[in-house]
């Protein structure tokens, strides 16, 4: 467990979670061979670091910034009420008269709620008692929506599998039951009511989740050969449907999560990637682009370049006040991407900075294989 928390901070939640269900238990003895090499794993490799406060989930859970000044806060959390990095350092009292009418209800109460969770992120604002149940239970909701979408679980039928799996590995091994119960129902409540995270954590959970699918179907094909009484040949048989038809359906689902990746920018980044990878961009010259933080992250992977984001209308107010030239020699901005052919020629002009492409491109559709295109017409 302290490998996984190692490799994922949100593992951190767990770690209570799954001491006060042993400790319930009373199982001593596995408490002892289960926290022993976490306690000296991590005190060797991780909680000097987590005092010092490099920690996200503790800052969020026991509010251990106060010690900081919010410019040493990191962008990655910062950026969730913040529009981009100038913003956040230069024209933050700006930005925080705009977000009062954000609070005030203006784009509605559960929108404004979820700003203000973000600036209590950052202690740009802070959320009452009533406002943070409200907030929790919203998360709370979320968490759980998220078992039966078809999207991030596979939907409902992925989760009555893994319901009769619930079911099945009670009567093999309650304790294993109810500690995966557990630690996927105690996460959750931590994320929601502690920590106030709303990203998916499905992944965290991924273990359980197969574990409790598998047992479903096992305990499926159980079901049907005692009703009609199959033989070991046809139990074979039809073990090797129930694969194909839950292979099937995840195919089924890939599709759907792949037609919605196409339907969003991700080929426009790919794109953005290829003309920059053809452009002579020297090393440490940074580009300014307008793409999503989390786009961002996809095109540095694809082109190793340094990049950081203005919004468009942030650019606007940098060009309006005539501080273009002093804001790109600050950052070391030598190229554009991604913004409006007008926005683009009037950042140029005002900065020097060249134009790698605008947001009126046309799109590079990758190559697919003939049997990639069959399989995925197919399946539909």
């Amino acid at each position: 467990m302290s490998f996984a928390v190692l490799a994922k901070e949100a593992f951190l939640i767990t770690l209570p979670v799954i001491f006060i269900y042993i400790a319930f238990k009373k199982k001593y003895k596995m408490l002892i061979f289960t926290f022993a090499p976490v306690i000296i794993v991590m005190s060797i490799f991780y909680l000097p670091n987590f005092f010092r406060g490099d920690n996200i989930y503790k800052g969020l859970i026991l509010k251990g910034h106060s010690e900081q000044k919010e410019e040493k806060f990191d962008f990655s959390l910062a950026g969730h009420l913040y529009p981009d990095y100038y913003t956040f350092r230069f024209d933050r009292e700006n930005f925080l008269e705009q977000y009062k009418n954000i609070k005030k209800g203006d784009e509605g109460f559960i929108k404004s709620l979820m700003v203000k969770k973000a600036a209590d992120n950052v202690e740009a604002d802070s959320l009452n008692l009533s406002e943070r149940f409200v907030v929790s239970s919203y998360l709370f909701v979320v968490h759980v929506a998220r078992f039966f979408s078809l999207e991030d679980i596979g939907g409902v039928f992925i989760f009555l599998l893994g319901l009769l799996g619930f079911v099945y590995l009670k009567r093999h091994d309650l304790f294993l039951r109810n500690l995966l119960a557990w630690w996927i129902g105690g996460s959750i409540i931590l994320f929601s009511y502690a920590a106030l995270v709303g990203r998916n954590h499905l992944m965290d959970f991924g273990f359980a989740i197969g574990l409790f699918v598998s047992m479903g179907i096992v305990y499926l094909l159980e079901i049907f050969s005692r009703h009609f009484n199959w033989g070991e040949k046809n139990k074979l048989w039809m073990s090797v449907f129930a694969v194909l038809i839950f292979g099937y359906g995840l195919l089924t689902i890939d599709h759907v999560v792949w037609g919605r990746a196409y339907d969003s920018d991700i080929l426009r980044i790919h794109t953005y990637a290829d003309i920059t990878k053809q452009k002579n961009i020297k090393e440490g010259e940074v580009i300014a682009t307008s793409i999503r933080s989390d786009e961002s992250i996809t095109f540095n992977l694809l082109t190793d370049k340094s990049l950081i984001i203005f919004r468009p209308e942030t650019m606007e107010k940098i060009i309006s006040r005539g501080k273009t030239e002093e804001v790109f020699d600050y950052f070391g901005i030598k190229h554009i991407l991604g913004y409006s052919d007008d926005l683009s020629e009037k950042i140029a002009k005002n900065s020097g900075a060249s134009i790698i492409a605008t947001s009126n491109i046309k799109i590079i559709r990758p190559e697919t294989s003939s049997g990639k295109s069959f399989l995925m017409n197919l399946v539909k």
